[in-house]
């Protein structure tokens, strides 16, 4: 006996998918994809931030560190250490980063120590063997400052 094409109908249950269903599942995809989109663009953003400040660190971890080998400037001035600076960072740039340049450090301030004032001056009216030194580094508008305090070996801060 040969199936009618009613009892076919019956038998094939239900064949696709209709077009309201695909409306719902687009209507309830597109906002599932745009919060992933943004997730991702939020961490790309952060990542691009850490990137900048982790460079910003060190550059000035670097540049302090540099500093504090350099030669005591008895009643330095910002510019004297930056020249100074300068003039040791060249070479040893072009060899040790040859591609990538830091953000450059320079020193913004410097105070001197006054045994009598047991503290830091910002005017140097005798050298008493210790100043601080403000190092600041700057890089596509991020800036990030430190301090380190050098000391002239030949002096004893606090002696009498």
């Amino acid at each position: 006996m040969r199936p009618t094409p009613r009892r076919l109908r019956r038998g094939r249950g239900q064949g696709g998918v209709s077009l309201i269903e695909v409306l719902v599942g687009i209507v309830v995809m597109i906002p599932l994809t745009l919060a992933s989109i943004s997730g991702l663009m939020t961490a790309v953003d952060a990542s691009d931030t850490t990137e900048r400040q982790q460079r910003l660190e060190l550059a000035l971890s670097s540049a302090t560190e540099d500093l504090k080998a350099l030669p005591y400037l008895a009643c330095g001035l910002p510019d004297q250490y930056d020249e100074l600076y300068e003039q040791w960072l060249e070479p040893l740039t072009s060899e040790l980063l040859p591609s990538e340049q830091l953000p450059v450090a320079e020193v913004v301030a410097v105070d001197y120590w006054s045994r009598t004032k047991d503290g830091f001056l910002d005017g140097c009216s005798g050298d008493d063997g210790a100043q601080r030194l403000t190092v600041q580094v700057e890089e596509d508008g991020d800036v990030l400052s430190g301090t380190i305090v050098t000391r002239d070996p030949a002096a004893r801060v606090g002696a009498s």
